[in-house]
């Protein structure tokens, strides 16, 4: 389910860059990787400076994250893919879960804020 998300998210957006950093974008919140393991596997700079800002750090408050990543092109596109794939599951499940109806609130408010600044 993990790895057919971020295909997914990979899948929504355009440019080399993006779409790798789309495939790795929850590897680190999902696996035991590091940013220094992604180096050492001969990702780029670019590449794990992105994916470092699109890993939300524990106890992070959701907003401090969004806002994070606005300033960043690509990891903006990125996350808005993101959101757009993770809306589709939300909104399945809103009709029978109150937390599911909470996130997809949040979903939609962060989305309207990155694509305040541009896609």
């Amino acid at each position: 389910a993990k790895l057919a998300h971020s295909l997914r998210v990979m899948a929504r957006v355009r440019g080399a860059l993006a779409r790798t950093v789309a495939a790795l974008h929850d590897v680190l919140e999902t696996t035991p990787l590091a940013l220094d393991d992604l180096r050492r596997l001969g990702f780029s700079d670019a590449v794990v400076r992105r994916v470092d800002l699109l890993t939300r750090r524990p106890r992070e408050r959701y907003f401090d994250y969004i806002r994070r990543l606005e300033g960043d092109s690509v990891a903006r596109r990125v996350k808005l893919a993101d959101l757009d794939d993770n809306a589709t599951r939300l909104r399945a499940a809103a009709a029978r879960s109150v937390r599911a109806r909470r996130k997809l609130k949040r979903n939609r408010a962060a989305r309207r804020r990155l694509l305040r600044l541009g896609p």
